[in-house]
């Protein structure tokens, strides 16, 4: 920003100024360097060099604000469109800060702006051929939108920028992990090869929580339940104290039967981050086996927020159920097979909900017999409770008939 200094000097010193300066006179002047005028110093602007340092204050400034605006806030509540404009304006003094188009690009995704967040991560990498975090989240856009080659091409490229990027590494670990890529020469089984890329993870980011909790899932998996519990702990006592791993401690915890921890670290993990969603499904199941169901509720509804899943769906309405909410049940149960009219666990659960909830026979014994005639029925896991409660419904609504207490619809329903 330019600086002026307006003088205003009086008619007479300005008439006296200009006979010290006339024609033709010579005479030994001296040069004030600080002249005065009207008694007072003139006020000289700032020099280049210090309005640069301004600029340069200024932009650090801004960065710091945004990012403390970021932190303070949530999806809900924090001011994207201030934090952007405090990066943009960091950006004008500094533009090649890749860690500042990083953050836009972060913010941009949170507002649903995908593609606008994947012009940033790559400006990011333009602007530094150092920075490779922008290509770590590009890789992990790639392979929630199932185009699995160009995701690993994605993570491969990032990891020959910086052979030590976290994400790119971990990922990498988990489609070892999952069979999506295959074991390298030198590597015995997927587990190695995912281990040596969790390593290189550590070496560039010995705090990074989500190689911990992976290797801790590889021990886990080979049955090496005490070293992975280990793991874990040993981050954590590090002040590594973060959701991922009291997450896999939780699931630590269920393997070796101790569910009051079990419960405990999942709690914990969504403390520490409330959209964390693979603990809110771990307490979800864990509250609906309890039969706490407000807060398998709650757990479930958080999950449906972020992710539209039919077993979700159909354990909130099982919840809801719990709670007597039944027509909410109900609608949980209907939206399911409205995705999936062949959801045994759906049809089974409404069948129930007519016949024990609401006495409602003839609708309990249709839907019995819809799930004894859906194809796969007999391998499922209720095919013989369903068989019996038919067989019992019809029982019953025989004698009732005989009674003239229901109709014969009834009856007819309940016939196999």
């Amino acid at each position: 920003m330019n600086a002026r200094t307006l003088l205003r000097v009086s008619a007479p010193a300005l008439a006296l100024a200009l006979a010290a300066c006339g024609g033709g006179q010579t005479s030994d002047v001296t040069v004030d360097p600080n002249p005065v005028v009207n008694d007072r110093p003139v006020e000289r602007g700032p020099s280049p060099e210090e309005l640069e340092a301004r600029r340069q204050d200024q932009a650090v400034a801004d960065f710091e604000e945004a990012a403390r605006l970021y932190a303070s806030g949530s999806l809900e509540t924090r001011p994207y469109s201030r934090i952007e404009q405090l990066l943009e304006s960091h950006l004008d003094v500094r533009p090649d800060n890749a860690e500042a188009w990083f953050n836009i690009g972060v913010i941009r995704f949170e507002q649903d702006d995908e593609s606008g967040a994947i012009q940033a991560w790559e400006r990011a990498g333009e602007v530094d051929d150092t920075f490779a975090r922008g290509m770590s989240r590009i890789g992990l856009l790639q392979l929630e939108s199932g185009d699995l080659g160009s995701a690993i091409a994605t993570f491969e490229a990032c990891i020959d920028r910086s052979e030590i990027e976290p994400a790119c590494n971990v990922n990498m670990a988990l489609l070892y992990l999952r069979g999506e890529i295959p074991v390298p020469e030198g590597y015995d089984n997927a587990q190695d090869a995912a281990i040596e890329r969790l390593r290189f993870a550590l070496g560039g980011d010995g705090r990074n929580a989500s190689a911990y909790a992976t290797i801790a899932r590889i021990y886990s998996e080979e049955g090496q339940i005490e070293l992975a519990r280990l793991v874990c702990e040993t981050a954590v006592l590090l002040g590594i104290d973060e959701a991922a791993l009291h997450n896999r401690l939780g699931l630590i915890a269920l393997e070796m039967d101790d569910v009051i921890t079990a419960y405990a670290e999942f709690r914990r993990a969504v403390q520490l981050d409330p959209d964390l969603i693979d603990a809110w499904m771990n307490i979800g199941a864990m509250a609906l086996s309890f039969r706490d169901y407000p807060s398998a509720a709650d757990a479930f509804e958080r999950v449906l927020r972020e992710q539209d899943d039919l077993e979700i769906r159909l354990s909130y309405g099982a919840a809801l159920r719990g709670m007597d909410m039944l027509d909410d049940a109900l609608a949980q149960y209907e939206q399911v097979l409205s995705s999936d009219p062949s959801n045994l666990g759906a049809i089974y659960n409404r069948s129930v909900l007519y016949q024990e909830a609401l006495s409602d026979y003839e609708q309990a014994c249709i839907g019995y017999r819809e799930y004894l005639d859906t194809p796969g029925a007999e391998s499922g896991s209720k095919y013989e409770d369903v068989t019996r409660r038919l067989e019992s419904l019809y029982t019953l609504a025989v004698d009732l008939a005989d009674f003239g207490q229901i109709e014969q619809s009834v009856v007819d329903a309940c016939t196999r």
